[in-house]
């Protein structure tokens, strides 16, 4: 039986300065990359990193740089791709 793959962002809508949660959960382990990518389809940040056991990661990124709007956080590996939608406040 396949495990569903999962992926929250919290806070969501976050403020400028938050640190972003992104929680997956059901992964297999292996190399990704988290990009996130503005609505402009700029990718305003991204990095790589590994889950060396199948279950749950948390990974956090920082909001700082981020200019308020829209972004899409986007998870690639193992020949899969996940997205959720996420909201920078401007306070």
């Amino acid at each position: 039986m396949d495990r569903e793959n999962l992926m929250t962002v919290f806070p969501n809508p976050a403020k400028k300065n938050d640190l972003l949660n992104i929680q997956l959960t059901g992964f297999q382990a292996g190399t990704y990359k988290i990009s996130m990518v503005s609505a402009s389809a700029q990718t305003v940040n991204d990095m790589a990193f590994n889950i060396t056991s199948s279950g749950s990661v948390l990974l956090i990124m920082p909001s700082a740089k981020m200019a308020a709007g829209s972004y899409e956080v986007i998870v690639t590996g193992n020949n899969q791709q996940y997205s959720k939608q996420i909201v920078i406040a401007s306070r």
